[in-house]
């Protein structure tokens, strides 16, 4: 009947909704009062709560410590406010989202407030306008139905989830299809967006070669057009269920768990095997140099060589590691010679691949020195850069500086190494010894950003920042190294060119004064551990140990864009990383040996 009271549906709550019923029919005698400090004006006493003389005493029925409900009375207005109950994590969840939907449709309702009462999921606001423009009596009947009704909801949403998660179980099948055609998507729309600047920035080098723009433009339409059919004929009920199936199906908390654990147990892998000797390289090392055998440094110009190409040379010479350390893999350990060769240098540019990635790697440190705000003095002729920078930098920007660089580097080294081994396994082909130098490349970087981070810890900003880099970055040269492995290598290679000047630099603040916070601080244990260095060690050794580092990628990234990506890696032995050697070479080798003996 209407107008008259509902019966509840539940008799255990027949007590607790009649004494919310009366206590409503009381507070909804309410009329219009003018405000007392704007002239002609109505505010909602009980939000501004301007007199105590215009408030009534809020009341509050409680049915369990859960569920209750406050009702604040003013001459004008009443505020409800309810907490719904909640038993476990999953209610909470689904409470959570089901007021929030409401409430972000405030303005349908009309009598629902945007935001709660602190301690309580919803509430209502009701003025003598909504009294004299609906009945009392259908509020009331309103809001002991919403009261009645939202238990019912939230067990049947409880019910729902539970039944999906079921057929989930059964039927695991769809969230990886509909995640697998949300990743293919993903990649086709990324493919569709760089072929488009592709063409428009290459639009008049496109007649060279006799292609027509119109008609490749033509087929790139066609393409996007025949793909986006495809997926408009998948199998998908709804949009919403192919992302609330993608939610569900964790696919990319999967993967992530997966591809961390693979990388482990790899790292152990190959950190086990380097630290057992079976490396005859690094067997050959432990033997002692007779005193007056040469200890010649790098080499004063130029390249710098690196321990598998110059025989000769004693840079970048290659050490086992602590035992303490025994589960990295090996990298270079330095002397105080070979640290002070490091020179900067610069490859002469020879094809248009050349230039494209000088450009980019120059158009990225102009962006990059703006953020900073670093302003480098202008180079020496002779390249040694002894003029500090102009403007003076602090540590702390130098850390900055330094930090979210790091963050970035350590990503080309895994994702040419996560392609080369996903080649390999694709092909089922060797890789010929590229994959170890990569991953070394990889962790060698990472080291350098947990050295640097014992001095400084990054706030959110920070942190979000290097999210988003990292993000984009990863993202562009994971494709970019899909379509030319030897253009990302020289990007790669001009990179650590300008992390050799930016640590040459930094020096040389160090060196004139500006850095006096660094003059006598001590090195983090941890590098001391990597890059065994004396235990009195300083921050001014851990700089040129990591500059060493960068001049040591940047020529191993030359040198693979140089190479063939099918080529064997100059830069590991035949006898343990590479192919088993022929029989011509196993002579040959058995012929050294026992010409030495």
């Amino acid at each position: 009947m209407i107008g008259g009271p509902r019966e509840s549906k539940t008799p255990a709550q027949k007590p607790y909704l009649d004494a919310i019923r009366a206590t409503l029919q009381a507070a909804f005698c309410i009329e219009n009062f003018e405000s007392q400090v704007v002239e002609r004006h109505n505010k909602p006493e009980v939000e501004v709560k301007s007199s105590k003389e215009l408030l009534l005493n809020p009341v509050i029925i409680s049915r369990n410590e859960k569920e209750r409900i406050s009702i604040e009375g003013s001459v004008n207005s009443v505020r409800i406010s309810i907490a719904v109950k909640q038993s476990d994590d999953l209610e909470k969840i689904l409470c959570k989202r089901l007021m929030r939907f409401m409430m972000q449709r405030a303005d349908d309702f009309h009598i629902l407030r945007r935001k709660p009462v602190p301690d309580y999921d919803i509430s209502f606001l009701i003025t003598n306008f909504h009294a004299e423009t609906m009945y009392k009596h259908r509020l009331v009947d309103f809001v002991i139905h919403f009261l009645e009704e939202i238990d019912k909801e939230i067990s049947e949403m409880k019910l729902a989830v539970s039944s999906r998660a079921q057929t989930d179980g059964i039927h695991h099948r769809w969230p990886w299809v509909h995640g697998l055609l949300g990743f293919i998507t993903f990649i086709w729309t990324f493919l569709q967006a760089f072929t488009g600047l592709f063409l428009t920035i290459f639009q008049r080098q496109l007649r060279y070669f006799k292609l027509s723009y119109a008609q490749l433009r033509l087929y790139h339409a066609t393409s996007d057009l025949t793909f986006m059919k495809i997926i408009a004929l998948f199998p998908v009920r709804n949009g919403i269920t192919t992302i609330t199936r993608l939610h569900e199906s964790k696919l990319l908390n999967f993967i992530s768990y997966n591809v961390q654990r693979s990388s482990f147990h790899t790292t152990s892998r190959l950190s086990i095997a380097a630290t057992e000797g079976k490396n005859s390289y690094e067997k050959q090392e432990n033997i002692p140099k007779q005193d007056g055998e040469n200890q010649s440094s790098a080499k004063p110009t130029g390249e710098q060589p690196h321990p598998r190409t110059d025989s000769q040379s004693s840079t970048f010479h290659k050490k086992p590691t602590k035992i303490e350390k025994s589960y990295m893999m090996s990298h270079p350990v330095y002397s105080k010679e070979e640290v002070y060769a490091v020179k900067i240098t610069h490859k002469k540019l020879e094809t248009w691949q050349d230039r494209a990635a000088y450009a980019a790697v120059r158009t990225l440190r102009f962006f990059f020195d703006t953020f900073t705000g670093y302003r480098p003095a202008p180079d020496h002729k002779d390249g040694d850069h002894k003029t500090p920078s102009k403007q003076n930098m602090t540590e702390e920007q130098w850390l900055r500086r330094i930090i979210f660089l790091e963050s970035v580097a350590g990503v080309p080294g895994m994702v040419a190494g996560m392609n080369r081994h996903m080649k390999s396994l694709r092909t089922m082909k060797r890789d010929h010894g590229w994959i170890h130098t990569l991953l070394e490349e990889a962790e060698n970087e990472r080291m350098h950003l947990l050295t640097f981070m014992e001095l400084r810890q990054p706030g959110r900003f920070f942190r979000l920042m290097v999210l988003l880099g990292q993000g984009v970055f990863f993202n562009f040269f994971f494709a970019a190294y899909l379509i030319s492995p030897r253009a990302c290598h020289r990007f790669v290679g001009f990179l650590e060119e300008e992390a050799v000047m930016t640590y040459t630099r930094c020096l040389k603040d160090l060196d004139a004064g500006k850095l006096s916070k660094w003059t006598n601080l001590a090195a983090p244990k941890i590098a001391i551990n990597y890059w065994q260095l004396a235990d009195d060690a300083l921050m001014r050794d851990v700089l040129l140990a990591v500059r060493a580092d960068e001049a040591n990628h940047r020529h191993v990234n030359h040198t693979f864009a140089d190479v063939k990506s099918h080529q064997v890696n100059p830069f590991l032995e035949k006898e343990n990383e590479m192919d088993p050697p022929t029989e011509a070479e196993q002579k040959k080798h058995d012929d050294r040996k026992t010409k030495e003996t």
